[in-house]
């Protein structure tokens, strides 16, 4: 039977044991801090994220301005040039918008024709809109 001494009863191979599970302790705990750090990292992005979100989104409601309408022939066109606008924010920005907000900047500044004809249905969603960036997005990343 292996037991373990403590204090002043302890052993050479007990410090032996001893040292080995700290330094393990301090291999998860080293490896919890890093998680916890990058975790942290995201977090901040995300707040910044949400903020610029949020003042762009007040802005464009405090102009009292009509939103610029995007006419249904004109929606693939506009994503086309859009996407390559995100594009350039990618490479110039530190932390790009994720697609989401960036859609929800978008809807806020501007109406896009449906093409549906039903009614209730004359303008895309904030849920379509978001469909069709990434759809263009995914097309640009094949080429």
């Amino acid at each position: 039977m292996n037991q373990k001494n403590y204090g002043m009863k302890m052993t050479e191979e007990d410090i032996k044991a001893k040292i080995a599970e700290n330094k393990q302790r301090l291999a998860r705990q080293q490896e919890r801090t890093k998680e916890l750090k990058e975790s942290m990292e995201r977090n901040r992005t995300d707040i910044k994220q949400l903020e610029y979100t949020l003042q762009k989104l007040k802005r464009s409601r405090l102009k009292n301005k009509p939103r610029s309408f995007i006419k249904r022939q004109d929606v693939s066109a506009f994503f086309i040039r859009i996407s390559h606008f995100y594009d350039y924010l990618k490479c110039r920005l530190p932390n790009p918008l994720c697609y989401v907000r960036f859609c929800l900047i978008l809807n806020a500044r501007y109406c896009f024709e449906s093409r549906s004809k039903t009614a209730g249905h004359r303008l895309l969603s904030p849920a379509t809109i978001l469909g069709y960036f990434k759809r263009e997005m995914g097309e640009l990343e094949m080429l």
